[in-house]
């Protein structure tokens, strides 16, 4: 304003009447004003479009000043075993030591009307004096007594905090999701001495243990690792995300991961009010934090209806570490209750864990016969050669969550079942298994289907596979061997010392014979089982040696007439249990998907031909009824149609 006066002088002397000083003062006034009052609707515009529409104190970390905290700490976390603030001191070794159940901590999401019900299936698999963790439920339930073996074999209870205050603005789910996201921040702030791993499951999951800690061991538990698996439903995994884990079939959070996640749930959860569950609002979370998925092909979300055999039959090449949704799908064995079910599948689990639901497959080159053997629940035996390529996919025996059973409907490669009668596999279900210091003997036992009087009806002279077969033993060396020598020194003894308690006479003749047999390999003086089996080292042999291997087992097997492959009266129930027992082992020799050996016993088949299968009576019969068989299957697929 200075400066304006000091011009005054200037032009008042000679321009008097064309200077109104007043009205030009109040034109200068009214502009600031002006300024001033858009500065302000600028700033009250900014505020409002970046401020929380619904919390004043969203993300603190942003408008805080310097002296506030951040929500989790920049900074390398402080290991669990050791010295810290908590008091949750540990010695150094527990950083090193190899990962074993102890290092767990699990959190399983469960409600109090249905816990009385499922608390059955958690105590199929929890160890009380192995595992720590605690049942969350949203309601108290009866104690039971404390001392008693049936409340000691399972998890602690505790309830969950209160979450009124949290906003669910999702039209469709239900606010017991925001309840069970929590349940990581809750678990975590116990202060679980020397934790390593915090898993998240349901009630009604089924865990396998041991697998869990052999696949978590495989990640570095002090950075920030987020482990699972999406949903089987293609329109589940579109609707949340293919690369979310959940819970139901487990998710693994690595102990940096949850001190983060901890310190932030909270305020997170209030920026997600419409998501549908718990499982969104984690994976939310720790999109936030910039932690990807680790996925692991073990933890199975089981988003499916109706039979599990065509997808357990078919379990991909991993350990196998989960199983949801038991109580949604049909029993998993025949003729057994759910909960029946369920303890005859974990106890083939706890029998040996790395084994369970691995395939194996082997052929029958003289009868064209193809063995799948999923160990410790089903062996498939088809009456024709089917490749490892159409077998490892999965058989649509069941349907999506949203009941549509389409191929498109699944995330994983699938396969129609097969329409021909003549066509579909003979299947021996696990009835026991025993296990036996490092050994296990198992027995499958044949499934009465609806097609087996049209098999022997239609399909002649092709009869159903193994028609007076009604039992599969399978024995079986736990673990990974270091020499396949080792495997078949064991099978010879254990051979002499075996009662296999069979009711049929050709397999007790069988067992006999085996026994003769295995004396005159051991009074030989050379014994081409070792010498085979000296140059198979199981798991270091490269690919040309492994099949130099397998053939020369082969031709071993075939050039013993009398000896272990050929000893089955009527070439059906001996032949069945020594496949079954090279299933299992790598099989040299057998088709493995896992290192895709089955390459060379395929080539065996198709550079020699089958020797003959019918006899000349079977070969006039099957001229005969050549046409009649054709016009039934034509017929049969017309009305499979309409």
């Amino acid at each position: 304003m200075t400066t304006t006066r000091d011009a005054l002088p200037i032009s008042s002397s000679s321009h008097r009447l064309f200077l109104p000083r007043p009205h030009r003062s109040g034109r200068a006034a009214a502009f600031a004003a002006a300024i001033v009052a858009l500065l302000f609707a600028t700033s009250a515009w900014l505020s409002l479009v970046f401020s929380s529409p619904s919390h004043p104190l969203h993300w603190p970390h942003i408008r805080s000043s310097a002296s506030t905290h951040l929500p989790f700490s920049l900074s390398p976390p402080h290991p669990p075993g050791g010295s810290s603030s908590d008091g949750s001191g540990g010695s150094e070794g527990d950083l090193i030591a190899p990962l074993s159940l102890h290092h767990l901590v699990f959190g399983i999401g469960g409600s109090a009307n249905l816990w009385p019900r499922r608390r059955e299936f958690v105590r199929l698999w929890w160890r009380p004096d192995d595992m720590r963790g605690h049942v969350w439920l949203d309601d108290r339930v009866p104690h039971l007594p404390r001392n008693s073996s049936f409340s000691r074999s399972l998890p602690p209870v505790r309830v969950s905090e209160d979450i009124s205050r949290f906003r669910y603005t999702n039209p469709t789910g239900h606010p017991s999701g925001l309840r069970i996201a929590r349940i990581l921040a809750e678990s975590f702030r116990l202060g679980h001495k020397a934790a390593r791993w915090f898993v998240l499951v349901d009630d009604d999951t089924i865990v396998c243990p041991d697998n869990l800690v052999a696949v978590l061991s495989k990640y570095d538990w002090t950075g920030m690792v987020y482990v699972g698996g999406p949903s089987e439903s293609h329109s589940a995994n579109t609707y949340f995300s293919h690369s979310m884990a959940y819970g139901g079939g487990g998710i693994a959070i690595s102990y940096p991961l949850a001190e983060a996640l901890a310190g932030m749930l909270d305020e997170c959860i209030e920026r997600y009010p419409r998501l549908y569950g718990s499982d969104d609002r984690l994976h939310a979370c720790i999109s936030e934090l910039g932690v990807p998925l680790s996925r692991e092909y073990g933890f199975h979300q089981l988003d499916i209806r109706g039979n599990a055999y065509g997808l357990l039959a078919a379990h991909p090449v991993a350990p196998f570490i989960t199983i949801h949704h038991v109580e949604t799908v049909d029993p998993l064995f025949p003729g057994l209750s759910t909960l029946g079910s369920l303890k005859l599948f974990t106890k083939a689990m706890k029998a040996d864990p790395m084994s369970f639901l691995q395939r194996s497959i082997c052929y029958d080159k003289r009868k064209m016969l193809t063995f799948a053997m999923s160990i410790g629940y089903v062996v498939q035996v088809f009456p024709t050669i089917v490749p490892p390529q159409e077998l490892e996919r999965s058989e649509l025996t069941y349907s999506a969550w949203n009941r549509l059973n389409g191929k498109n409907e699944f995330d994983f490669d699938t396969r129609d079942p097969y329409r021909s009668v003549c066509r579909k596999p003979i299947l021996f279900f696990l009835k026991d298994i025993e296990r036996n210091g490092s050994t296990t003997l198992s027995s499958y036992i044949r499934a009465k289907g609806r097609d087996d009087l049209k098999r022997k009806v239609f399909c002649f002279p092709r009869s159903p596979p193994l028609p007076d077969v009604n039992e599969i033993l399978v024995f079986a060396v736990i673990g990974k061997m270091e020499y396949l020598a080792t495997f078949w020194k064991q099978l010879i003894e254990d051979f002499d010392e075996m009662d296999f308690s069979l009711s049929r006479s050709s397999w007790a003749d069988a067992s006999l014979k085996v026994k003769a047999h295995s004396q005159s390999l051991k009074a030989s003086s050379h014994n081409p089982h070792k010498e085979l089996l000296q140059s198979c080292r199981l798991g270091a042999a490269t690919s040309t040696k492994a099949l130099e291997c397998a053939r020369r087992r082969l031709s071993l097997m075939s050039s013993h007439g009398g000896g272990t492959a050929s000893l089955a009266v009527d070439h059906r129930s001996w032949r069945i249990l020594l496949a079954a027992i090279h299933l299992h082992y790598c099989s040299f020799g057998c088709a493995t998907i896992r290192s895709g050996r089955g390459k060379c016993m395929i080539s065996k088949i198709n550079e020699q031909l089958p020797p003959l299968i019918l006899t000349i009576l079977d070969l006039i019969v099957s001229l005969t009824i050549v046409l009649a068989t054709i016009l039934h299957l034509e017929g049969e697929d017309k009305i499979i149609r309409k």
